[in-house]
Parts: C-alpha cells; structure tokens; sequence
C-alpha cells in the first residue's frame, strides 16, 4: 500500500503471544518505522485508539475459530464511525453485513486488502455509505437490548421461557 498509495502508519494494540515475532517481522520487511506497537493499554486507551483510526483491519486467516467467531474490536470500531476492511469469512461477512457494512477481502490477499484501504479513502462516498451501515448495523443487532431480545425469540421458540 505504501507503493502504490501513500505513507502508511499500522498500530497493533495488545501484548499477545505473537508480538514480538510480529515486531521483528516489521524490522525484516523494512517497516519497523511505520509500525507503532504499544502493547497491553488500559480498556480507555484502547477504546481512544480504536476512535482515531482511519480504518479498522482485520486480516484473519481462513481457519475454523476464524469462520465461527466474531471479534468484538470491529464492532466497535463501527460504533466510533471507523469503517472495518476485514477477511471475507462467514463470521465477518454476518458482522458486515454481506460487505455493505465494512469492506470485505479474501484472507491472506494483502493486495486486494490495500485496494480496499485506498478505496475508503479516496473514496468519500463509498466510506460515508460503510460507516452509516456499520453504525446501522451495530444500532439493530449488537446492542445489548437487541441481543436480549434475539435471545429471547430463540428461548421462546424452543420452550425455554414458558
């Protein structure tokens, strides 16, 4: 992206197992210099960095944990009005709404995953429309008041709540 775009900047918030391999991975590719990584940060400080970016990535590979579960961080990200580029896996998609509330990639295509960062943002309307459906999105069906009653409905059908 940086090649074809502009200058890039990559902030990897947390302290996971693959952090330091992921640092010296930045140092060999060249790009240490554009890469912040800050580490664990209170519950605050991450929601504050999830708010100030220009997009939420998230590259998942194709794997089974992958295709069933869906990440908390994107959704709120969409809260905060950040438009979400992410792998084209079945829990992604549901989360985005098929692609028409965050943009959608093949896993493990870091040039379709560019063209979709440069598009949101050089291209204003296409952003405008995936941020109002994320927020839409995170306004019907991931509040708790919207999963409470997704619940219930299950509950009810099954004869749980009789």
């Amino acid at each position: 992206m940086r090649d074809r775009d502009r200058a890039v900047r990559v902030l990897l918030v947390g302290d996971g197992e693959d952090r330091d391999d992921l640092i010296a991975l930045a140092d060999r590719l060249g790009i240490a210099d554009t890469c912040v990584f800050p580490g664990r940060v209170e519950p605050a400080d991450a929601l504050r960095a999830q708010a100030a970016l220009d997009a939420m990535v998230v590259p998942r590979l194709d794997t089974g944990v992958a295709r069933l579960v869906t990440p908390l961080k994107p959704v709120e990200a969409m809260a905060y009005g950040v438009p979400v580029v992410a792998s084209d896996l079945p829990a992604l998609r549901e989360l985005l709404a098929d692609g028409r509330a965050g943009s959608l990639v093949p896993p493990a295509d870091p040039a379709a995953l560019a063209a979709a960062l440069i598009r949101l943002r050089k291209d204003d309307t296409h952003r405008e429309a995936q941020v109002a459906e994320g927020l839409e999105e995170v306004r019907r069906f991931r509040t708790w008041p919207s999963v409470v009653a997704t619940y219930r409905q299950v509950y009810s059908r099954i004869g749980a709540l009789d």
